[in-house]
């Protein structure tokens, strides 16, 4: 459960998902959208990058033909990020070391502070 008692953050790839599967429905049945969806006026490049410059001929130099997909890591754990590293560490040191979980009086572990 999230730290506000919500449970809805479960929800959100699935919507993402969702809204996936209806977009493709609907383009298959010869709905339309805006031809600037990305580089336009009201795109996601000026919403979310504001005054950046693109050079969107880089950008898409070779699509089609290199996949980064192959260049993504899986999310090793199910949980939030600021959590990984941690259970990197645990994970090593069970590799190292012999002990038992009722063994450890403390665990101390800095994370940034909540914004």
């Amino acid at each position: 459960m999230h730290p506000s008692g919500s449970s809805a953050k479960r929800l959100h790839a699935g919507w993402a998902g969702l809204c996936g599967i209806i977009a493709a429905d609907l383009a298959d049945k010869g709905y339309t959208g805006p031809e600037t969806v990305f580089e336009g006026r009201l795109g996601v490049y000026n919403s979310f990058l504001r005054s950046e410059v693109l050079d969107l001929n880089a950008i898409f130099k070779n699509m089609g033909s290199e996949w980064e997909i192959l260049n993504v890591r899986p999310k090793l754990y199910p949980c939030c990020h600021y959590l990984q590293s941690f259970l990197d560490c645990v994970s090593a040191l069970r590799k190292q070391t012999s002990f038992k979980p009722e063994e450890i009086a403390r665990i101390e572990c800095n994370v940034p502070a909540e914004r």
